[in-house]
């Protein structure tokens, strides 16, 4: 490759990824979100938006090229940029009982230690040093071919020997890998795995929006955003994760955490397009997705709250669709496996215990997996955490329930994929916990006193309720949710 093609190679990660956060914060303005929690959730939404726009290109019979990607997201994005000037003025939708949020959100000393580590995971990647081995023999290979075949190549993927690549997995990884070549103008393995340490950003930075709004102090925000980075940047070099499907829904989790740890605030659009990405990454993320959307309609439920239509449709729909495309293709090509799904049996499970425990030892986690349990029972214990603890236990119930209904191995399925599903809910679980354990002083886990309010608004207000506890105070009516808040 000349120098001309190598820089452009280089660019087009980043030019991409730039261009999917402007498509999607224009896509999300009217959600006013702000800091982090924005930011995060337009990497979220423009990842949803490339496999929707590929979707349609190839149902119309659209070729994917460099301009069929570029030109929709950035009209997207000056559509969107244009709306929110127009709505300069209006203040963005926050807590009463939050303090008032910098409009700048300074950098910090954890923002600089996971910078550092970023820089050298990239470093790392650029070699192909710590390339997947699932990124050399089934998303890039898939990407490859697809940004040769200008779409998804069904014939490709129905033909028999095909049935290593997993044809019946979801497709954004490859569609992510295929539209970088096309930006591009070539294939570039080492510019291809670029996508790994930007996706850990994006992670974190969903991460520090959770913790910020939930008021974590800064030194043990510094302190959690800091050992999350070096932890996942620890295992991608040590378990060879670069360009690895594992990271999206591990995004999508994450990036639905400040929705989910928010009370005053239903969050039904921020979960379902969470909900949709996860849905669109991977088919265990497809159980993620339904975790998701169950555990905020079991929020509403228990606060006795009926979703009005936009809201079901908002949470719903957008994973609903993916889930539906994806169920439609897949059964139009006979692609479904039949190696996917056994009976379930406990011996099963029984047989990959101890390869669980193994992947559990894995060096390259540095024995995190073990304080996962630990830092579930904190986020599953405090009010503020438990929809999120709730949406993790389901998501490792399903995991385990795999091992029990496959028809393979497995000890050997466990050992080979169990290290790489607790990646898609640790981040987002070690940060609940961050958000129960130290919080308010404590007062998420109730650990706090009573305020000169009385210990009955004092614990609205650490709940995230201060607007319902303000009204109260105000207007001296009883407050309804006491029951409700003693069942959560």
């Amino acid at each position: 490759m000349s120098t001309l093609e190598t820089c452009r190679a280089v660019l087009a990660p980043l030019v991409l990824a730039a261009l999917l956060v402007l498509a999607g914060d224009g896509a999300t303005t009217a959600l006013r979100l702000r800091g982090g929690r924005r930011l995060a959730l337009a990497g979220v939404m423009g990842l949803v938006l490339l496999h929707a726009t590929l979707a349609v290109e190839q149902a119309l019979g659209v070729r994917w090229s460099a301009a069929s990607v570029i030109v929709p997201l950035a009209l997207v994005g000056a559509i969107g940029a244009w709306r929110r000037a127009r709505t300069r003025g209006a203040a963005p939708i926050a807590p009463r009982s939050e303090p008032a949020l910098d409009r700048v959100d300074r950098l910090d000393w954890g923002d600089a230690v996971a910078m550092l580590a970023l820089l050298v995971l990239t470093a790392l990647a650029w070699t192909l040093w710590i390339g997947n081995p699932d990124f050399v023999y089934h998303w890039g290979l898939k990407g490859h071919r697809f940004a040769l075949a200008g779409g998804i190549d069904w014939s490709y993927l129905e033909k028999p020997w095909s049935w290593v690549l997993h044809p019946d997995y979801p497709n954004l990884a490859p569609e992510i890998h295929a539209t970088t070549a096309l930006v591009a103008g070539n294939w570039h393995e080492p510019s291809q795995l670029l996508w790994t340490p930007l996706l850990i950003a994006a992670i974190l930075v969903a991460a520090r929006a959770a913790l910020r709004e939930n008021e974590v102090a800064p030194l043990e925000r510094c302190a959690t955003v800091a050992a999350l980075a070096l932890a996942l940047v620890a295992f991608a070099i040590g378990y060879q994760m670069a360009g690895a499907a594992d990271w999206t829904p591990a995004l999508a989790l994450a990036a639905a955490a400040p929705a989910l740890l928010d009370r005053r605030d239903a969050g039904d659009a921020e979960i379902g397009l969470c909900a949709a990405l996860a849905a669109a990454s991977k088919i265990e993320g497809m159980a993620l997705a339904a975790c998701l959307v169950a555990v905020q309609l079991g929020r509403r439920a228990l606060r006795r709250e009926r979703p009005r239509a936009p809201q079901l449709v908002a949470l719903v729909l957008p994973p609903l669709l993916v889930i539906a495309h994806w169920a439609v293709l897949v059964r139009a090509h006979h692609l479904f496996q039949q190696g996917n799904v056994g009976s379930t049996t406990v011996a099963h499970l029984a047989a990959a215990g101890p390869a669980l425990l193994q992947a559990m030892r894995q060096p390259a986690w540095n024995g995190l997996p073990f304080l996962l349990p630990l830092a579930l029972v904190v986020a599953l214990a405090a009010r503020r955490t438990r929809a999120l603890g709730c949406v993790v236990a389901l998501q490792l119930a399903f995991d385990l329930w795999t091992y029990a209904a496959t028809p393979l191995d497995p000890a050997q399925l466990a050992l080979t994929t169990f290290a790489r599903l607790l990646l898609q809910v640790l981040p987002a679980t070690f940060a609940a916990a961050a958000v129960a354990a130290v919080a308010s002083g404590g007062g998420a886990l109730g650990l706090g006193g009573g305020g000169a309010g009385g210990p009955h608004l004092h614990h609205l207000g650490e709940d995230g309720d201060g607007d319902l506890a303000g009204g109260v105070a105000a207007d001296g009516q009883p407050d309804r949710r006491v029951q409700l808040d003693a069942v959560e």
